[in-house]
């Protein structure tokens, strides 16, 4: 049998090594104290100094970047002591989807660098849109955001476009993606209603959906400054559904689509992000400030118009299922104001209450809107007179219980009226008409119902 080698004996050691390693030991001991005791010391006023220039207080009023609190911690524990875990990196909210801000307050900027301009300061619970993929730089994930136009709760950040930052663990964000309650096709105008122009654009993108509601006569204030390409796409259409304002016939004229008209119902078929959003353009028109426009008056933004073409409804049918039928009314007492040589005396910031069923029904003065929205067909008209303030006034018929129109004339004390604006359905059913007035003269209200309605009529009279 074969062993292997002994392994040979070390020779003995003399008896001064160990008491020289033990010697050095104890050397290294010391040293190691003292140099700790030296490490420990307070720093010197210079580099306390350096310290306190990278304190919080340098940093925005407004979040956009990661605290540096966490980090600067782990590298000041000892080397001895357990790695962090890795936090969890939160998901991508992706593009087309719906955000909202879940910290107090967070910087939106002109571009993704945490040196840009901040265009906004967003408050918590402020809905966004998501606009294309990404960006992630130094623990930061940049979105591009639009506000969604929700007046309750962008206040003065309504209809911008901009870019925030979240950090990239999940614990840590600052936005977080919003639930959408998206109402399954064939649906209500007024459950559509329910969301804003960008969540739908969110819910249902390209994809084909049927809508049913009554038409109504759109809105018109004092006209639009801005021209608007291609025309078809204009954001005040000629006829719009209840209770979905933004809902308004737009369809492409290939479609051969004509406009359905007041009081019928439909039930539409249409999509959101029309391959011609893109190509939307917005220009200013000298023509509407008299041949030169303002200096400094706002210029839409490029990427604003686009987006907002992508939230249109488009439609691409309809079929009528049927007209509104607008009861009879009852005849009530007649009324000392039913023409304008008996209008009744307001004061500018006065209210008044009346049942307009007395109101007779022979041919009214002509009410045509100044902005290209056509004469409307008013009927069972009573009147109202004022006096100029200098300032603009507005007629309100908000609290009345029928389809109301207004309408805001000059009186040259002949019984000639100038036509200055009137307006049919500025708030659902009901009119809101203003007008420019000069101080000290005499101006005329009408006011009277859609196709001859009648009912219970409330008018207030305020400036604008």
């Amino acid at each position: 049998m074969n062993r292997p080698p002994r392994a040979a004996r070390s020779p003995r050691r003399p008896w001064w090594v160990p008491a020289g390693i033990a010697a050095g030991a104890l050397a290294v001991i010391g040293g190691g104290a003292l140099l700790a005791v030296m490490l420990t010391r307070d720093p010197e006023p210079d580099t306390a100094g350096a310290s306190a220039s990278a304190s919080p207080s340098s940093s925005p009023s407004a979040p956009d970047e990661p605290s540096a609190t966490a980090s600067a911690s782990a590298s000041a524990s000892p080397s001895s002591r357990e790695p962090t875990p890795t936090p969890e990196i939160a998901e991508v909210i992706p593009n087309r989807g719906i955000a909202e801000v879940v910290t107090d307050e967070l910087n939106l900027r002109a571009s993704a660098d945490r040196s840009a301009e901040v265009l906004a300061v967003l408050k918590e619970g402020q809905r966004l849109f998501i606009i294309g993929d990404p960006s992630e730089a130094d623990d930061l994930r940049w979105y591009r955001v639009a506000t969604v136009n929700d007046p309750t709760q962008c206040a003065e950040s309504c209809g911008l476009i901009g870019f925030l930052a979240t950090p990239l663990a999940e614990k840590d964000s600052w936005i977080v993606e919003h639930e959408l309650d998206c109402p399954s096709s064939p649906m209500t105008a007024e459950a559509l209603a329910a969301l804003q122009p960008l969540e739908a654009l969110s819910c249902y993108g390209r994809e084909e959906i049927a809508v049913t509601g009554t038409m109504e006569q759109s809105m018109h204030g004092h006209g639009s400054p801005y021209r608007y390409r291609p025309a078809w796409m204009r954001p005040t259409a000629s006829s719009y559904m209840r209770h979905a304002w933004w809902v308004g016939f737009v369809a492409p004229p290939e479609s051969g689509l004509t406009d359905p008209g007041h009081g019928t119902i439909v039930r539409a078929t249409g999509h959101f992000e029309h391959p011609s959003a893109v190509d939307c353009r917005a220009t200013v028109l000298p023509e509407f400030f008299g041949g030169e426009v303002p200096e400094g008056f706002p210029v839409i933004e490029h990427a604003r118009v686009v987006l907002d073409c992508r939230a249109t409804f488009v439609w691409t049918g309809y079929d009528v299922l049927g007209t509104e039928v607008v009861p009879t009314p009852t005849a009530g007492p007649v009324l000392d104001n039913d023409a304008p040589s008996g209008a009744l005396p307001m004061d500018v910031d006065g209210r008044h209450e009346m049942d307009t069923s007395g109101a007779t029904s022979e041919p009214e003065e002509a009410c045509t809107n100044q902005f290209g929205g056509g004469t409307y067909p008013v009927g069972k008209s009573v009147w109202f007179s004022f006096t100029g303030t200098g300032e603009w006034v507005t007629v309100d018929t908000r609290g009345s219980d029928f389809d109301t129109v207004a309408g805001i004339y000059l009186d040259d004390g002949d019984g000639n009226l100038t036509i200055l604006n009137c307006i049919d359905d500025a708030q659902e059913l009901q009119a809101i008409v203003e007008a420019e007035t000069e101080a000290g003269v005499r101006y005329l209200a009408q006011v009277g119902g859609y196709g001859g309605q009648s009912g219970q009529l409330v008018v207030r009279l305020y400036e604008d």
